[in-house]
């Protein structure tokens, strides 16, 4: 066990997900190959109100400082992991492709973070613009506006669901949400992600309304609805035509608490993927079915360090012959 390694924003979502759920400090850790005085410590930091995402961005704030970087110095290295950065190659990508292929110089995923924030090279180039989420500093999530509190019909609260831990669990538990390009409000991108395999299903809405956003959901799950199990969504008003939700199926839907994305992590992960490669700032009246298909498509073959650098599509299809 490697109690040496800094903690991930996966491990920390897991910690905060089985802690809530009342698992103990040394049951959390052995489940995430860590030891117990690594939870607890991990627990204390933010005095009994613990925040996954904000206890990673502090944790990086404290290990950031000014000194030169390995790729200030390496001229050569740096040319290679820019012009990846600038491909919409994640960070963490970059350095487990570069583990994967024995390259006798490796460079980790935090050295490139701090590239990006600290140097001055990378000021200059704005190369903050090339990451999930585009932005100048390394701010906490959670700066989502707060949704209006909406009556959902026979709604299923997250707390009834059994705990889904992605590693164990088969393909076929989806998380749901809608996310809106700027100056449009009401046509948007619906998501559905497959927590196992970080597979995705993208769907373009007119509108947010419940019978559009939901009667595309449909549309695009229906080759795949016999194995569907669960969907977790946010309470938006989107989500209230649930029930027509593939009904004939054997599915569970599920809501998350009021104003608590962090509870389905990986949509919320995901919606910054495709800003990634489609910009939040284009005009999405002319984004088009084909389009959109395209980004699904680029995204579910990008190799991720959570799945050993495979693919989406490469753990759903091995997951596909297990079911």
């Amino acid at each position: 066990m490697d109690i040496m390694a800094h903690l991930t924003i996966d491990e920390r979502f897991r910690i905060y997900e089985m802690h809530k759920s009342g698992y103990s400090s040394r049951y959390i850790g052995a489940k995430i190959d860590r030891d117990k005085s690594t939870v607890c410590y991990e627990l204390k930091k933010m005095s009994g109100n613990y925040r996954p995402d904000k206890a990673h961005d502090f944790a990086i704030l404290a290990r950031t400082n000014k000194k030169k970087r390995k790729l200030d110095l390496d001229k050569n290295l740096r040319k290679e992991i820019v012009d990846k950065l600038k491909k919409g190659i994640a960070p963490d990508v970059i350095s487990g492709r570069r583990k994967l292929k024995n390259n006798p110089v490796n460079v980790s995923t935090e050295t490139i973070y701090q590239f990006i924030y600290s140097s001055d090279f990378a000021k200059r180039e704005k190369l903050y613009l090339f990451l999930a989420r585009s932005r100048k500093t390394r701010l906490h999530r959670g700066t989502r506006k707060r949704q209006k509190r909406v009556s959902i019909p026979n709604r299923v609260s997250i707390s009834e669901r059994e705990e889904i831990i992605r590693k164990e669990a088969k393909i076929g538990n989806l998380e749901g949400d809608l996310t809106f390009n700027k100056g449009n409000q009401s046509r948007n991108i619906g998501g559905l992600v497959d927590i196992r395999s970080q597979k995705l299903f993208l769907t373009l809405n007119k509108s947010k309304k419940t019978k559009e956003v939901i009667g595309n959901m449909n549309k695009k799950l229906k080759k795949v609805k016999h194995l569907v199990k669960t969907i977790t969504f946010d309470n938006g008003k989107e989500f209230t035509n649930h029930a027509k939700l593939l009904p004939k199926s054997d599915r569970s839907i599920y809501f998350c608490n009021p104003y608590s994305p962090w509870q389905k992590p990986l949509i919320e992960k995901m919606n910054s993927m495709i800003h990634a490669v489609y910009s939040k700032s284009a005009d999405i009246k002319t984004l088009s079915k084909k389009k959109l298909q395209e980004v699904e498509d680029f995204l579910n073959n990008l190799p991720r360090k959570i799945l050993g650098y495979k693919t989406p599509n490469e753990v759903w299809e091995e997951n596909v012959k297990l079911a």
